[in-house]
Parts: structure tokens; sequence; C-alpha cells
């Protein structure tokens, strides 16, 4: 037995979970780049698109650094 065929769930197991918290399901491997692709366009599927109000709006804020501590410590 060799490292790329170890499974920690069997695949039944695992889809059956998967459809009952209403997720994704799909077997991947990274090591061999099978159905990674795949996964990530369905996940992009998934994300709703943003509302336009949001999009006009944007809050926002400057990010400004802090000058550095004064390196005297006596008066």
């Amino acid at each position: 037995m060799t490292w790329g065929t170890i499974r920690e769930f069997p695949m039944k197991e695992a889809k059956e979970f998967a459809e009952s918290i209403a997720a994704i399901f799909i077997e991947t491997s990274a090591k061999n780049a099978v159905n990674v692709e795949e996964l990530f366009q369905k996940i992009s599927r998934q994300i709703p698109p943003l509302d336009p109000q949001d999009v006009d709006a944007p809050e926002t804020f400057k990010l400004t650094r802090q000058p550095p501590p004064s390196s005297r410590r006596c008066c």
C-alpha cells in the first residue's frame, strides 16, 4: 500500500456527510493535481454576488505609521 491510496474516511461516508450539511463533495489530490481546479470552480460558483449598494459606498480608512517611541527613559 502506498501513501497515495490511503483514505482517512470511506468515500461513501464522506459524501453522505457532505450532503447532510449541504457542502460540496469532490475527491481531490493536491499531489497529483486531480480535481483541484474543479473544486475551486465549484466553490467560486457558490459565492453570492456582491450587493451593488455595498460596492457604491465602501467603508475605507487610511493607514498611517505611528512615530517610533522615544528612546529616552529619563527626564
